[in-house]
């Protein structure tokens, strides 16, 4: 299963695994060759630095390892196992960092001892993963060329994901996340991906990701695709400051309802990029305005509209958008919406109360109720509009 991924990824910049990274083969860390100064089996909390290297391959976890102080460092090659319920966590008690330090031609490879992967679905998730908690966060939590399988095993506590993330600003370069029996990644709490981010890929795995709704920006290019589910799934929630959802090769999942609401100092955009797919979960809906100064900026292209649809393809599967008095003038262009109208809260699949919207260029089809519905307000509908199947009509005032 490594030959194949190894032979599909792009070639790369190769990382500067060189310098304090390095070290001999005994315990003083001192630079030299790359031989591990700890190993090869591992239990407990680990509160100083240490390197494991494939001279002593395979790394094995016996049972959870805790880094909760110095960093811990994988170079290249190097081969991790971990035992049934053992997860490598990092910075939950104290300001412990990891660096994985693989290579093209040399990824590190994390993996389980009995996951088993089948031909119809993901692994049985033989271990929970790796854990990058609070205080992982920082310059220093970096994953380079790391190949992680087999994991994503419920530990009862923490959304099931092979790579969790509760760390702010972990940086990826080509990290492989294959057969989670949970989500191949999640964002939780704090956690997002630095800037200089790319090459996350997830497949063969329940559900390709979680993430909070503000943390969606930092995900970067990759692959999500070749899942049971191809989807990010969103908690729902309040979207309080300026954010952007960037279209992904998969699908944003809305499970909640979800609330753009600013302050009067700071008014709240969400911007969705070109070709960004939202799917509501059933009765959910989209509203901006509400109790504070909001827009939504959704505007695609021709050949890149927007989706706004339900998981569902069912009239009245979700709520719908609700724009309100608070919309400091949100735009939809080039768009799709459909599938929504459910009989509460909203009157129309797109409902504009006392706001002040543009809506042109867009699909409306499929809905239970009507296809936009204005009270009030300074909305414009242009006549670019398609309507199809709106069951109470295309345009209610």
């Amino acid at each position: 299963m490594w030959l194949v991924l190894l032979s599909c990824m792009p070639p790369d910049p190769v990382f500067d695994d060189t310098g304090p990274t390095t070290v001999d083969s005994g315990d003083s860390g001192a630079t030299g060759d790359t031989g591990s100064s700890h190993g090869p089996d591992h239990c407990g909390p680990i509160t100083e630095d240490q390197y494991w290297a494939p001279d002593r391959n395979p790394h094995v976890l016996s049972c959870t390892v805790e880094v909760n102080g110095g960093v811990l460092t994988l170079t290249a090659g190097t081969q991790v196992v971990a035992a049934p319920h053992a997860k490598l966590e990092v910075g939950g008690a104290g300001p412990g960092s990891i660096l994985v330090l693989g290579t093209v031609e040399q990824p590190v490879q994390m993996t389980s001892q009995s996951g088993t992967v089948s031909d119809t679905g993901p692994a049985s998730g033989g271990w929970p993963g790796l854990y990058l908690h609070e205080f992982a966060g920082g310059a220093v939590a970096e994953l380079h060329h790391l190949l992680l399988s087999e994991a994503g095993e419920s530990d009862g506590i923490h959304r099931a994901a092979g790579l969790f993330v509760e760390a702010p600003g972990v940086v990826v370069e080509e990290v492989h996340v294959t057969s989670s029996e949970g989500y191949g990644f999640a964002l939780a709490a704090d956690g997002s991906f630095g800037e200089t981010s790319q090459g996350l890929h997830v497949s063969d795995s329940a559900v390709s990701a979680f993430a909070e709704v503000w943390a969606t920006g930092s995900i970067p290019d990759g692959d999500l695709t070749g899942n049971a589910v191809d989807a990010i799934d969103l908690p729902g929630g309040q979207v309080k400051a300026s954010a952007t959802w960037q279209a992904q090769d998969v699908a944003y999942r809305l499970m909640n309802d979800t609330y753009v609401d600013g302050t009067d100092q700071s008014p709240a955009v969400l911007t969705l990029g070109t070709g960004t797919v939202l799917r509501f979960g059933d009765g959910r809906g989209l509203y901006v305005g509400t109790t504070g100064p909001a827009s939504l900026v959704a505007v695609g292209t021709e050949e890149s509209p927007i989706q706004l649809l339900g998981d569902r393809r069912q009239p009245g599967s979700w709520a719908g958008v609700g724009i309100k008095s608070q919309d400091q003038g949100s735009r939809l262009e080039h768009f799709e919406l459909a599938y929504g109208g459910a009989s509460f809260p909203l009157d129309g699949a797109l409902h504009l109360e006392d706001a002040a919207t543009t809506v042109d260029q867009g699909s409306v089809h499929h809905n239970a109720e009507c296809g936009i519905w204005i009270d009030g307000g300074s909305s414009v509908v242009g006549e670019a509009m398609t309507y199809e199947q709106n069951a109470e009509g295309d345009v209610c005032r």
